[in-house]
């Protein structure tokens, strides 16, 4: 098995996307406490891997709606709409390829 060298560069920005990631269904957890609650609209850039694990949290949140998902792979790109199509009865607008 190879392994890919892990660039500063690399981790530095996994370590954002995450970081963004949790403080928006952190937000979108608080809002569904409060009795104002709206819900909180999350468009999802990337969806291979990590990102369909970061877009299945986020459909667990209840008042989080999903309203754009993009790949420059379109089967990536279908795969999370798909996702979001049967947990949340909505079709998220889809972006691939510019």
């Amino acid at each position: 098995m190879e392994f890919k060298t892990l660039t500063r560069r690399d981790f530095l920005s996994s370590a954002a996307g995450g970081l963004l990631t949790t403080a928006a269904l952190a937000r979108a957890a608080e809002k569904a406490e409060s009795a104002e609650s709206s819900p909180v609209r999350i468009g999802f850039i990337g969806v291979g891997g990590r990102g369909t694990v970061l877009l299945r949290l986020a459909l667990m949140v209840e008042d989080a709606e999903i309203t754009a998902v993009c790949d420059i792979d379109e089967d990536h790109a279908s795969r999370a709409q798909r996702l979001v199509e049967r947990r949340k009865n909505t079709k998220p607008v889809l972006y691939t390829k510019g």
